[in-house]
This record gives C-alpha cells, sequence and structure tokens, in this order.
C-alpha cells in the first residue's frame, strides 16, 4: 500500500547568479555612539505631571511600554515603596507579589528609575 507521492516542482538555475554582487557591511563605516539607549526609556514615558492618581494609572497602563508590568513607586502614607504592578481596577491595583493595594491609600505614584 505505498502511495507515490506527487514530484515537487524545483526551476532549474541555468544563468549566472549575480544578484548579491552589492553587499552592504556596517563594519566598514566609522562607528558612532548609539544616541538612542540613553533616551529610550525618557521618551516612551507617558508624562504623568499634573494628573491624579487614576489618571496615571490610566496613563501607565496604556502607554507605549506596558506590557505586563510597571516598575514604579507609590507614595503611601508618606514612604516610597517599590512596586511591579500589574493590573487595576476602579478600587484597588495589584502587583506582581500579588498584594492589593487600595487606589485611595496612593498620595502619588510615578516611574522607579
Amino acid at each position: 500500500m505505498e502511495k507515490k507521492l506527487p514530484k515537487v516542482y524545483a526551476n532549474k538555475i541555468d544563468k549566472d547568479v549575480k544578484n548579491n554582487k552589492r553587499v552592504y557591511y556596517s563594519s566598514f563605516d566609522e562607528k558612532k555612539e548609539d544616541v538612542r539607549s540613553a533616551t529610550t526609556v525618557d521618551i516612551n514615558r507617558p508624562n504623568l505631571d499634573g494628573k491624579t492618581v487614576p489618571q496615571k494609572l490610566y496613563a501607565i497602563f496604556h502607554g507605549p511600554n506596558y506590557v505586563y508590568k510597571a516598575d514604579v513607586t507609590l507614595r503611601i502614607k508618606g514612604r516610597d515603596i517599590n512596586k511591579k504592578i500589574i493590573g487595576y481596577n476602579a478600587q484597588n491595583i495589584i502587583t506582581v507579589d500579588n498584594d492589593v493595594i487600595p487606589i485611595a491609600d496612593i498620595e502619588d505614584i510615578y516611574f522607579s528609575s
């Protein structure tokens, strides 16, 4: 019960291929300092100045850098706490450590440096 499979059509190359004569090698160029590495983080972060805590949370979670977690500093009752937050609703935020923090207790929130 052997079935013969159909043959695959492969076009024969009967001419000289010269499509890769010109190749660009960037190693021959003079080395330039990468200016993007120092400024990329600051450019892509949303501006949080002059916003309320719920507006800041919205800006953090809908910003271009947010994929799964955001590394932020929370000011709660006069203390600064570094946390990685992964979600929020109208009353609480949740961290990677599975801590639930009420938004009403948060005085300020900003990105960790």
